[in-house]
């Protein structure tokens, strides 16, 4: 996304530059999705739908109901997969449901942000930017990564909204919490739009010394998806 943000601005906790469209730890949320823990009929759902998709998530297009139940189950599917993926384990699987359930012409943006982030491969490009740092931090640095999610009841036909917290856990014991709270726009099955706002944050970002990375080798370890 291209916000306002100083130029060479870092993600918390990996030391990895994101060059001239920098952005920051709040910034790169809005497309981030990771957890542990969520309800078990999210869970349950999520799981069915690896009998008929080999991604392991339940594809909206394959029901044609009434735009606000079809929106509203999308929303559903969305929240159910992402919660359902493992950072530790990979980042390509968010990348797979980014590209499942998102417009080609979505637009991104947040409260902080003076320009809003327009068409699939940006926004894909930047959910990159951030998964894998990420990942790398989960799975070679030892930081625990939970998100916790919570359907905000509406009745508009093509929107949703939703509150989510991230917890960021350091190997030195810190605790990094992020909040925000999610606007999606709807084209039947595809988010066209997605706008973050109410954004919270309790405790320090972590930093290199929250992590347990043995070698300078483990940090740059990272290749681009296929």
């Amino acid at each position: 996304m291209t916000v306002g943000a100083p130029s060479g601005a870092s993600v918390p906790g990996t030391g990895a530059q994101l060059g001239a469209s920098s952005l920051t730890f709040r910034d790169v949320l809005a497309f981030v999705e990771v957890i542990a823990g969520a309800p078990t009929w999210e869970k349950t759902r999520a799981r069915l739908g690896s009998m008929s998709n080999q991604h392991g998530f339940i594809s909206a297009d394959q029901f044609h109901p009434d735009p606000y139940t079809q929106s509203r189950s999308a929303e559903r599917n969305l929240n159910a997969a992402i919660v359902d993926a493992d950072i530790s384990r990979s980042y390509e699987e968010y990348l797979e449901i980014f590209d499942e359930f998102y417009a080609d012409d979505v637009e991104g943006s947040s409260e902080t942000m003076k320009e809003t982030l327009r068409g699939k491969e940006r926004v894909r490009s930047l959910l990159f930017s951030f998964l894998a740092p990420l990942h790398a931090m989960a799975e070679v640095g030892g930081v625990s990564i939970s998100l916790r999610q919570t359907a905000i009841p509406g009745d508009a036909i093509d929107e949703s909204h939703s509150a989510w917290t991230l917890e960021l856990v350091g190997v030195s014991g810190k605790i990094c919490t992020v909040s925000w709270r999610i606007l999606r726009k709807w084209s039947e099955s595809r988010v066209v739009l997605e706008h973050h706002y109410d954004h919270q944050q309790s405790g320090a970002p972590l930093t290199h010394d929250d992590l347990r990375f043995d070698t300078p080798e483990a940090e740059l370890g990272l290749r681009r998806p296929s």
